[in-house]
This record gives structure tokens, sequence and C-alpha cells, in this order.
């Protein structure tokens, strides 16, 4: 089973950010959500996926939306959507 882990109920916490991502794949999570895009690269660095992304504007103009997908995926890095 893969499992990820939501970014923001760990971090600030006193733990380093590569830290926690490298501890997280040492115990077997093989992605994190919600992350900071900033941490996008340090997180598959680290061996993790990006499991869930945030960064548009509401649920009435997200990927629930399908003439949405391409806006959202301009304004995300190229990391978030590997090929």
């Amino acid at each position: 089973m893969k499992q990820s882990f939501s970014w923001w109920s760990f971090v600030g916490r006193g733990v380093e950010d590569k830290m926690l991502l490298q501890a997280a794949k040492a115990i077997g999570y093989s992605g994190v959500d919600l992350i900071d895009p900033a941490n996008y690269d340090l997180a598959i660095d680290c061996g993790l996926s990006i499991a869930a992304i945030n960064g548009h504007n509401s649920i009435s103009s997200g990927f629930n939306d399908e003439s949405q997908h391409d806006r959202i995926e301009r304004s995300q890095p190229n990391t978030a959507f590997p090929t």
C-alpha cells in the first residue's frame, strides 16, 4: 500500500524540511500532500512523490472543472506534473 502524509500537519514543529521528508521516506511514506511548491524538488530528491497539491482559486474553479486544468497546470512547477 502506498501512503502519503499531509505536509502542513508536521511542518514548522522544530524539524528541518529535509529531515522531515527523509524521515517520512525512511518509515515508508511514498508521497507528500499539500507541500509548499518551493519544496517540490526537495521532496522529489528525497524520493517522495507530490501526491496532492493546492494552489488554485477554489473548489468551483479547481481540477473538478476540466476547463480549469490547463490554467492550474501552468501555475504549478513542472515537478508537480511529471511526465
